[in-house]
């Protein structure tokens, strides 16, 4: 990029609200186009916010109104999805409804040039990411169907919860069936419909105060994964199947996560524990 961001230009955007910055975004779209710098300078901010989120009741608003996290450390940020979600994922939209946050996962993937494509011989998906931020999209040969997996047994309360409320839905075999001793289900919102999708969303707290969340969107259609994004570090994207589905691993700083698309289901775990634990959760799903 031709001109960085300098101290005094950041020090004017971290001035304006997050809802501001992103109308200015938009306005990118909508209008005659910004400078790179300013642009850069925007994502920038924005980026601090999610890592860093303000501890004032107010500011706290503000950043729930747009990302979506749960109260602890190492789940994911998405963008938010109902209520323009709140998790540490998600807002996908349909592309054509222009939101300040479609406007800038746009203007992201258009102002990095480097942009990676990761394991495209996967038998049900593909993934695009930068240094900052991954996408995954299903492949056109994709079946589209809603997953069915054999008999559920677990013995966590919390994973029976989930998978409950996902099968009431049509949708079995992507719940993992093994967590942690001692993990609880702390938090969970399932069921939120919006934009044709319908997510679920589990956080699950750790005795040594420690966490890990897990996500699933359904999506009614193709065109409703459109605008999906992670945010990630600069390390390198892995890759492996298990089954007929690829599985992606990233990591976000302190945060290791995994996501993947079954069928017309999404999937995330992630959070702030070993690597090793996030990815004995997601084998215990086959």
């Amino acid at each position: 990029m031709a001109d960085q961001p300098t101290e005094a230009r950041l020090a004017l955007y971290r001035k304006l609200s997050t809802e501001h910055l992103q109308t200015l975004l938009r306005s990118d779209l909508d209008g005659p186009p910004l400078d790179e710098a300013t642009v850069d300078s925007i994502l920038t901010v924005l980026a601090e916010r999610r890592r860093t989120p303000a501890d004032t009741s107010a500011a706290w608003q503000d950043f729930s109104a747009y990302y979506s996290t749960p109260d602890s450390p190492g789940a994911p940020v998405r963008r938010t999805r109902a209520h323009l979600q709140k998790a540490y994922t998600r807002l996908r939209i349909p592309i054509r409804v222009v939101s300040a946050a479609a406007a800038m996962f746009i203007l992201i993937f258009a102002l990095f040039p480097r942009v990676e494509t990761g394991a495209s011989d996967a038998p049900n998906a593909y993934i695009t990411w930068t240094d900052e931020y991954l996408k995954i999209d299903a492949l056109p040969h994709a079946g589209w169907n809603l997953p069915q997996g054999g008999e559920y047994h677990t013995d966590n309360a919390g994973l029976q919860q989930l998978h409950d409320a996902l099968a009431a839905y049509g949708v079995t075999g992507v719940v993992p069936s093994w967590v942690p001793e001692g993990a609880v289900l702390a938090e969970y919102d399932f069921g939120d419909e919006f934009a044709g999708t319908t997510s679920f969303y589990a956080f699950f707290s750790l005795p040594d105060g420690t966490g890990f969340s897990m996500d699933f969107t359904i999506f009614a259609e193709p065109s409703a994964m459109e605008g999906s994004w992670i945010v990630k570090d600069e390390r390198p994207v892995s890759y492996f199947t298990l089954g007929d589905v690829g599985y992606y691993q990233y990591t976000n700083n302190a945060s290791t996560g995994i996501c993947w698309l079954n069928g017309c289901v999404s999937g995330l775990v992630c959070g702030k524990v070993p690597a090793e634990v996030i990815r004995s959760i997601v084998y215990s799903i086959h």
